[in-house]
């Protein structure tokens, strides 16, 4: 064993040196011998349990001061976890407020549409019904009367040779047409009718052109159509009973997202938000009855005992071909198809029957002759059309109400 190793150092204290020999004790042997040691070199004479006791006292401290840096060290380390749990805290609280804020702003935006969603309806005050010419039944007249149109267009804005349009113009259109139609149901003493909407209800954004075109943001005439075409049934009810047909796809008011074609997504079709928001207002109003069809892009309905069906006409450069295309495709015998689309008014027979012809019915455009349909020298003069119906003959009269 190296003797060196037992010299104090000239460096140590004289408690360094007897705590550094007492730590070999194991090494030396007996607490005599590390007594020995001790004494010969700093010249005592203690016996062993002197430096034992000493060396004890020693190992307590150190104990004592080595635990505390040891709590100390535990305690920064859970204090470092801590401050960092809160600033974790903190950052998730930061980023709920933030998308609490985003979300706050959105249920704002959504309470406000709501809103004025209810004004709106509250605003539509159902009329003082007057006496109807008959004790009502459906069907019980000779004459089933439909009032056809479409092609609305509302939101756009244009100044073109023989018409002009806007959303006043519409508004004004609209009231016009409903003066002539409350002066016909009492001079024909009519208590019932059919009043179709041959879908194009609003200018929408088909094409980059229609920016030139609208004369208000699309989701504004979104937000305003179905009010006033409500109100316009709404008020028309006083008179009679009406059974409201929308179409339930069309051109103009598909939305096309994500770069799709023509017809691509039919189903992203404002025309269903339309007529549903129109059949929400007049849920209160029992002489109206809305219908829409969400599963087609027709709607079905009877005129008397005849079948008919009620389409945009958008799909086909062939509207007299309707009659046998939507019998295949719907494996039943159509008698009357009602279409929009071209902005004019006519009616082609396309077979006959032991009593009536089957016909194809162009329903006119209250939008009238518009840019799209002057360069392609088609369009007519606004107006809507009144279609009688003999409960045996079928289709027998016509009276068009032109619009200013």
């Amino acid at each position: 064993m190296d003797n060196e190793m037992f010299l104090k150092k000239s460096d140590e204290s004289e408690d360094q040196y007897i705590y550094r020999i007492c730590e070999m004790k194991d090494v030396i042997g007996k607490w005599e011998d590390v007594a020995h040691i001790i004494n010969e070199n700093l010249s005592y004479n203690r016996d062993e349990s002197a430096y034992r006791k000493r060396y004890q006292d020693f190992k307590k401290i150190f104990n004592n001061i080595y635990q505390d840096k040891i709590d100390e060290d535990i305690t920064i380390q859970r204090m470092e976890k801590l401050k960092e749990s809160i600033q974790n805290e903190r950052y998730k609280l930061q980023a709920t407020k933030i998308e609490k804020s985003r979300y706050d702003r959105q249920d704002a935006r959504w309470e406000l549409f709501i809103e004025n969603l209810v004004a709106a309806k509250d605003r539509l005050k159902i009329p003082k019904f007057y006496s109807l010419p008959n004790q009502y039944e459906k069907n019980s007249d000779m004459y089933e009367w439909v009032i056809c149109s479409g092609d609305y267009h509302y939101g756009a804005k244009f100044d073109i040779e023989n018409n002009s349009y806007s959303t006043k113009i519409f508004e004004e259109r609209m009231q016009d047409a409903l003066l002539q139609l409350i002066d016909f149901v009492k001079r024909e003493h009519i208590c019932y009718l059919k009043f179709l909407n041959a879908g194009d209800t609003i200018q929408g954004l088909l094409r980059i052109n229609d920016l030139k075109l609208n004369e208000v943001p699309v989701v504004d005439a979104i937000f305003k159509i179905p009010h006033l075409i409500a109100n316009f049934l709404n008020e028309l009810s006083a008179y009679c009973y009406v059974d409201y047909y929308h179409c339930p796809l069309a051109n103009h008011t598909q939305i096309r997202p994500l770069g799709s074609k023509a017809n691509e997504l039919q189903d992203e079709d404002v025309e269903r938000i339309i007529s549903r928001w129109i059949a929400d207002l007049l849920k209160d109003n029992e002489r109206v009855q809305v219908f829409s069809n969400d599963q087609d892009n027709s709607i079905d309905f009877k005129i008397f005992d005849f079948e008919a069906v009620l389409s945009h006409g958008h799909e086909t450069k062939e509207p007299f071909q309707l009659v046998k295309d939507y019998s295949v495709k719907k494996n039943k015998i159509y008698d009357y198809v009602f279409v929009g689309h071209r902005h004019t008014s006519e009616e082609k027979i396309v077979s006959d029957c032991e009593y009536y012809n089957r016909e194809v019915i162009q329903c006119p455009s209250l939008v009238g002759r518009d840019p799209y349909s002057d360069s392609k020298g088609l369009g007519a003069q606004p107006m809507i059309r009144a279609c009688g119906f003999h409960r045996k003959y079928g289709h027998k009269k016509n009276e068009n109400f032109f619009l200013k």
